[in-house]
């Protein structure tokens, strides 16, 4: 009998312990309303609602500089449908460069998501507020989920 029990028991072990991997999603196409564009990766994972490993770069527009960006602003609600993410992790961000990117809720198996951005400065030292300065609309990009790098995907084809 309690042969049987464990035979029944294995495929709702299995069930429980299927997580969702972590993504890499890259920026393509981003362009905005200023001429400027933003190209690079950052890694979702869906079950923790976390971002890392995050490599963002602007270039200068009519209306803004371009910037580096790699660190989340944890002050700002983080979730599946978008995050704020700073220059650096200084503890006064006033007048620093902030992007915000904004898409639907991220899937955990990939895929092709129009995205859109707003780019600014921020206004107080949590950057809680930011001045926009230039935005693309979904229209403008989209990021592209994958268990591959951007380098690999362009290597490889996708």
């Amino acid at each position: 009998m309690l042969g049987r029990l464990s035979i029944l028991l294995l495929p709702f072990l299995f069930t429980v312990a299927a997580t969702a991997q972590p993504f890499t999603w890259c920026l393509l196409g981003v362009t905005f309303d200023d001429g400027g564009t933003a190209t690079g990766c950052f890694t979702y994972n869906a079950d923790t609602n976390t971002y890392s490993d995050i490599n963002i770069t602007t270039t200068d527009g009519s209306v803004f500089n371009g910037a580096n960006y790699d660190t989340v602003n944890l002050n700002f609600k983080v979730a599946a449908t978008g995050f704020l993410v700073l220059t650096s992790s200084a503890p006064d961000q006033t007048n620093l460069p902030a992007i915000q990117l904004v898409f639907p809720p991220l899937p955990d198996r990939g895929g092709t998501i129009e995205l859109g951005a707003v780019e600014g400065t921020c206004e107080d030292a949590l950057c809680d507020l930011m001045t926009p300065l230039r935005d693309a609309l979904f229209s403008s990009g989209s990021v592209l989920g994958s268990t591959e790098t951007l380098e690999e995907f362009l290597l490889f084809g996708g």
